[in-house]
């Protein structure tokens, strides 16, 4: 495997070779393989006039195949991690949460695309402390001050909020996170998830409204009772 191969009439093994102008009159070949599984041959040839190839020129085409087969072994690398990283977000996108990040002093540096579908807000909107204008008014102090509280104690974060959909209407959400740590316990990043509750928040709100109503009813029947 990965032995150099030496034609000497290369045209009779290679007839595109037979119509090389000036004629090729010898050819050295170093096939090499990446993981195990033969990939490329690289090749180099003589012309008649030229002297024939000696042990240097060997060892060069040698080197240039083992630096090839390095390069190409980074770039199957690059390239599953490229493939990697789609299919991750591929699926983060298909998920009902909306991931984000945020750096150690708690501004949001990415979020997923859903929350700008959900929001109608712009990436360079949500960023930062921007996410904060997609809340609603009653709900915006509480938050930020849960969040603020949290980063300052690098302790894990959870809260309920509404937030402005697309439509102009308010949806309930949920937030949580946790803190990324370094070697030496230092908060480096934050890590987040949002989903939207509003279904059971509705059906929650729904709930408690039909207990109050009986609970007023049940008082004003006690009421006329002698």
């Amino acid at each position: 495997r990965d032995t150099l191969l030496v034609f000497r009439q290369p045209g009779a093994e290679y007839p595109a070779l037979a119509l090389a102008d000036p004629p090729v009159g010898e050819a050295l070949l170093a096939p090499f393989h990446v993981d195990g599984a033969p990939r490329a041959t690289l090749w180099a040839v003589r012309h008649e006039e030229c002297d024939g190839f000696d042990d240097e020129d060997a060892r060069l085409l040698t080197r240039l195949a083992a630096f090839a087969a390095i390069a190409l072994r980074l770039h199957d690398s690059v390239e599953a991690l490229r493939e990697s990283e789609a299919r991750l977000r591929h699926t983060v996108e298909l998920s009902p949460h909306v991931p984000w990040t945020a750096d150690a002093a708690g501004r949001v540096t990415d979020c997923s695309g859903r929350w700008l579908a959900m929001t109608g807000m712009t990436r360079a909107e949500a960023l930062g402390d921007g996410w904060l204008g997609a809340l609603h008014p009653e709900d915006r102090a509480g938050t930020k001050a849960a969040w603020a509280l949290a980063v300052a104690a690098g302790t894990p974060y959870e809260v309920e909020y509404r937030a402005r959909a697309p439509d102009g209407g308010w949806r309930w959400m949920r937030s949580f996170a946790q803190p990324r740590r370094d070697a030496h316990g230092r908060v480096i990043q934050w890590y987040g998830s949002t989903e939207d509750i509003d279904p059971r928040k509705q059906q929650e709100l729904a709930l408690r409204e039909s207990e109050q109503r009986f609970l007023l009813a049940a008082e004003a029947v006690q009421g006329h009772v002698y």
